[in-house]
């Protein structure tokens, strides 16, 4: 076979549809951009949805009103996994205000409940307002049309995904400098968070060339930058941005379902949850996805070298898992659900549970999925 051949055989025949987002920023000082961004969209009414944390941050509140003259009100009544009343009072802060733009500053929580919120002003007839995200943490919740919603029914939560194309970003801005104000577990544990978007998005979908090599690219940038100086943010950003480059091409897999429910419905802090399901989903799709797997492995080992494609890996299947537990372990985050006190009589709900709200997702396991699951969650212990 020739080389031409061989080259045009990992690009198979294929379509990959963009999200509107119409812009992405990076580099330090890059806040300064959303006003002009803003003022290119024609607004002059603009909500800012924050974090208590940083609302409070008189530095960056003023960075705030020098970079965003059209700002009219700042909201930052959110809970983290964005409880359906945070949802609701966010679309009432966009309808009352009669805003027409609104600057989501903050993680996942925060930009997921931007998301929900906007759909709800669509929904009731409203014009859209234009949306500009400058995410804190690495979760990649701005680069998506997915936002999770946690709803109560009686004395039981959960929390449901929801996917619409019309409330993703216009623009996204990555300032490292506004993300140094992070705490540094959190910024370490949403790193984790992007690696496990790259993997379930190479595990999950037919072969996608640019996205398989951008999300390769991002595991080893982000374990690089991680490992090396967490306080560089600028390169831990790109390498965000990397592993969740196409989220519309991409899909949730068994980590981050089991990640939703523990947060939803356990209470465990949903930044932390990729470095406990992570390794042990990987190590039981071993036998699924060798190939796929190989090629993880590689991207984890800083000894080797990048790689690029599906296909001719240096790397070991069985190693992927390791690696990456390794990997958390050395960054100090908790690898074991014991490590955030996780009751043990849980263990066996939690997958009941899983299994019954994410049923695609569990049949990864093979035959009998919902007691593979139970062994794969008590191996998380």
């Amino acid at each position: 076979m020739s080389t031409e051949a061989a080259v045009v055989s990992d690009f198979p025949p294929g379509i990959l549809t963009n999200l509107p987002i119409g812009s992405v920023s990076w580099g330090r000082g890059s806040l300064l951009s959303v006003g002009r961004i803003l003022g290119d969209f024609g607004a002059s009414r603009t909500a800012i949805f924050t974090t208590p944390f940083h609302a409070a941050a008189p530095a960056l509140t003023a960075s705030l009103s020098r970079a965003i003259p059209t700002m009219t009100v700042v909201h930052s009544r959110f809970a983290p996994h964005a409880p359906e009343p945070d949802i609701a009072a966010a679309a009432a802060v966009l309808v009352d205000n009669d805003v027409d733009s609104v600057v989501s500053l903050g993680g996942g929580s925060v930009i997921d409940a931007a998301k929900a919120a906007l759909g709800r002003v669509i929904d009731a007839g409203r014009a859209r307002p234009r949306h500009v995200v400058v995410p804190t943490t690495l979760s990649g919740s701005e680069l998506s049309h997915t936002f999770g919603i946690t709803e109560s029914h009686g004395e039981s939560t959960f929390k449901r995904s929801h996917a619409r194309m019309d409330v993703a970003a216009d623009a996204v801005v990555y300032d490292e400098g506004v993300a140094e104000s992070t705490p540094g577990d959190l910024w370490l544990a949403s790193g984790v968070k992007a690696v496990d978007h790259a993997i379930e998005g190479l595990l999950g979908t037919e072969a996608l060339p640019l996205v398989d090599s951008l999300a390769l690219s991002g595991i080893r940038r982000m374990v690089e930058s991680l490992s090396s100086d967490p306080n560089a943010r600028g390169a831990a950003q790109i390498a965000a941005w990397e592993c969740y480059s196409h989220p519309q091409a991409m899909s949730y897999g068994l980590s981050h379902r089991l990640g939703h429910m523990l947060g939803g419905t356990f209470g465990v802090p949903h930044s932390v949850t990729s470095a406990i399901t992570l390794p042990a989903v990987l190590a039981t799709l071993t036998r699924v996805h060798p190939g796929v797997l190989a090629r993880i492995a590689q991207a984890l080992d800083v000894e080797q070298p990048t790689p690029t494609r599906r296909t001719g890996s240096a790397g070991d299947p069985a190693q992927a898992s390791v690696l990456l537990r390794t990997w958390c372990e050395s960054l100090g985050l908790p690898t074991r659900l014991r490590d955030v006190d996780f009751a043990q009589g849980n263990l066996d709900s939690l997958a009941d549970l899983t299994a019954e709200a994410y049923p695609a997702e569990t049949a990864v396991l093979g035959n009998d999925p919902g007691r593979r699951l139970r062994d794969l969650v008590r191996s998380m212990w």
